[in-house]
């Protein structure tokens, strides 16, 4: 722009072709030539002026500038070339109001590229983008070879979000000029609406610039959210390279987080931490790793320094809305890390400091993003860990490191709530289940979650466990079995684990919502209701579902199964969450159907509590921990609700999920009488706590 500018000044002052359009008409040559003079002096200067800001960025030098261009406006007002290149002045020192008179005005004298280009420029600048795109249209209609035209029209089609006309703009700007920000323009946008097109693009602008940190930073991005965690390590590698920041660190590591390497994930953290000792994201996932690979004092004091980050910045006022919803996170991560160096007490003083959400008018408590952090509470907190932590040290530090990682699967717990009492009678067939991946922050979890059972509850009620697994090895299976021997493993078989025949394999997306693979949309289906009939079950009246990371946090005073029996229920829950919308597709529709078919009128029963004006409020219940008579769950009218969602594909096409079936599938079957929330088990589960 300032070369065009500058291009402008001299071709008026060596060509004189301003001089000649802006003389006014005179008879006498004797008159024209002091006017011409004075323009000619005026030009020069605004000339001399421009090309001292050129070099100084000095503002003073172009208000000069400005001064001597507008004297030659005045003389001669009808010069678009004048009004242009003052118009081009004045935006550069972002005085867009006066620079869009002038630019309306050059238009107005003589339609041209430039005059259009100008123009649409300042008004997107301007905020005015819906006016200002027909200009830029228009520039680019009287000159089709002007790659910059192409890429400020594509800036401007994004900013309106029509990212499929951007994308062709930004693509023509780079096939024109092969610069390597449009072709980066173009990979992102095309990396936004998930075309693979894009990976191509961001080649194109590395190759224009190898050196494009911004390029290969983007790419990384895209890479990883693509789940291509190996390419995605090469163009991290490919960032630390150009320029080694606390941030390109974070961005490999989360790479290396992905491919499950933790020791070399916590490594590559600690240098980053090192560089940017503020980058709370980073401490976070320093202590997740940390605690994967063996090393539980730097989890602790990770997760410690995130949350006293989240603290200090609260405190400064500096806590943004991202942020006051990572709050949560970060908290449950610390509290994650002192239960597995089995610092259970402290463990659950951290959680206390998570407010959840109050029931609504309708005695609804809808969880989700509702939950809270009582900074004052989690500061308290802070502050017995750290007073704390050198006996943590110490003690850790006694043992070997894989000893010390291992060491809650056999160690005491430290938390005493209540006297041993003996063994309780059971109710008949009952059973506890869990079903676990292949994951080995899983497996570990799986490990905190039996012990923090058995000492809560197990070893006063000995219900049987079955353990429904993926591929467990004979040394994971050895760990289990020292925290609680009566578990008997099964393997799921084949036919749980992949699609009914029906669904149309090649239309299912790999991925949905950023973590819902195909393995853990098998896990919905089995769960909502092919795992009733599994022949594993059939001996079984109730069963006591939870998930590898649900944490008994307290004594369970009174068996859940003897609290349903007695009062005749069919499902208990905890929790009640609120589905994202487009995990819903054709979920209630597809309900509808069904109750219309069985004549089921949704105000007759307890679904009626979750519906707005009709419709379904896409509530679940939370089946992290859930208890339910097992044979509700088998009888015909539950399973033929389940099969007709399962007809329809939805598990796999949109993720449908077994909390909000649960909760359909329950409720429309169900009077509110026989359903039992329980509020008084001491429990977590991510970041939703119950502490009574």
């Amino acid at each position: 722009r300032e070369l065009l500018v500058l291009a402008t000044l001299l071709l008026h002052t060596r060509e004189g072709g301003g001089i000649r359009e802006a003389s006014p008409a005179s008879d006498a040559k004797s008159q024209q030539r002091p006017a011409e003079d004075a323009l000619e002096h005026v030009s020069m200067v605004a000339q001399e002026a421009y090309n001292r800001w050129i070099k100084t960025r000095n503002r003073d030098d172009m208000l000069v500038a400005i001064r001597h261009q507008e004297e030659a406006v005045k003389l001669a007002p009808s010069s678009w070339q004048f009004h242009y290149t003052l118009a081009n002045m004045h935006y550069s020192i972002a005085n867009e109001k006066v620079a869009e008179q002038h630019a309306r005005k050059a238009a107005k004298l003589q339609t041209g590229s430039l005059q259009e280009k100008l123009l649409g420029r300042i008004l997107v600048q301007r905020g005015k983008i819906h006016e200002g795109i027909p200009h830029l249209q228009r520039a680019l209609e009287l000159q089709q070879d002007d790659a910059e035209g192409w890429y400020k029209l594509g800036g401007a089609l994004f900013e309106v979000g029509d990212l499929v006309s951007a994308s062709r703009c930004f693509f023509t700007a780079g096939a024109l000029s092969n610069v390597s920000l449009w072709w980066l323009s173009a990979a992102h946008t095309m990396a936004k609406l998930k075309d693979p097109r894009c990976f191509s693009l961001y080649m194109a602008s590395i190759r224009s610039d190898p050196r494009n940190l911004d390029a290969w930073k983007d790419f990384s991005f895209t890479l990883s959210n693509s789940h291509r965690a190996k390419d995605a390590e090469w163009a991290s590698r490919k960032t630390l390279e150009i320029e080694e920041s606390g941030d390109n660190y974070f961005s490999l590591g989360n790479s290396l987080l992905s491919q499950k390497r933790y020791a070399e994930a916590r490594q590559v953290y600690q240098k980053g931490a090192r560089m940017d000792p503020l980058n709370s994201g980073m401490l976070h996932n320093l202590g997740f790793s940390s605690h994967l690979s063996g090393e539980p004092f730097v989890a602790i004091n990770a997760s410690l320094q995130t949350c006293k980050l989240y603290l200090n910045d609260g405190e400064r006022g500096d806590l943004t809305s991202h942020t006051r919803r990572q709050g949560p996170m970060y908290v449950t991560g610390l509290a994650n890390a002192l239960r597995r160096a089995q610092e259970i007490d402290l463990s659950v003083d951290v959680l206390r400091s998570l407010r959840q959400p109050k029931p609504d008018v309708n005695d609804k408590q809808v969880i989700n993003d509702n939950i809270r952090v009582d900074d004052l509470e989690l500061k308290s907190t802070i502050q017995r860990v750290q007073k704390r932590l050198k006996r943590i040290r110490q003690r850790l530090s006694k043992k070997q490191e894989e000893d010390a990682f291992l060491s809650q699967y056999t160690g005491e717990s430290h938390v005493s709530m209540d006297p041993p009492a003996g063994k309780q009678s059971l109710v008949p067939r009952a059973v506890i289940i869990y079903l676990i991946g292949k994951k080995i922050e899983h497996f570990l979890d799986l490990l905190d979650s039996l012990h923090s059972l058995k000492i809560n509850f197990l070893d006063q009620n000995p219900y049987p466990i079955i353990l429904f697994h993926e591929g467990l090895n004979q040394t994971q299976m050895e760990a289990v079995l020292k925290h609680y021997d009566d578990v008997r493993f099964h393997r799921l078989d084949k036919e749980f684990l992949f699609p009914p025949e029906h669904v149309n394999f090649s239309k299912v997306p790999k991925i949905i919502g950023g973590h819902a693979n195909v393995g853990y949309r098998h896990m919905c289906r089995f769960y909502s209701g092919a795992m009733f009939n599994y022949p594993l079950l059939e001996p079984y009246e109730w069963f006591l579902r939870l998930d590898s990371d649900s944490f008994i946090l307290g004594r369970i005073r009174e068996d859940p199964f003897k609290v349903m029996r007695a009062g005749r229920y069919i499902y208990g829950y905890m929790g009640i969450g609120r589905e994202d919308e487009y995990l819903t597709t054709g979920l209630w529709n597809a309900s509808q159907e069904y109750m219309r078919e069985r004549n089921i009128f949704p105000e007759d029963t307890a679904l009626d509590r979750y519906l707005e004006e009709g419709v379904w409020d896409r509530s679940y219940f939370y089946t992290n921990f859930e208890i339910g008579h097992l044979p509700f769950f088998r009888s015909e009218k539950y399973q033929s609700f389940y099969a007709s969602l399962d007809r329809k594909g939805g598990f796999y096409y949109y993720r449908w999920g077994d909390a909000p079936i649960r909760l359909l599938g329950v409720t429309m079957h169900a009077k509110e009488t026989m359903i039992r929330r329980f509020h008084e088990i001491p429990y977590s589960h991510k970041v939703y706590v119950i502490l009574p």
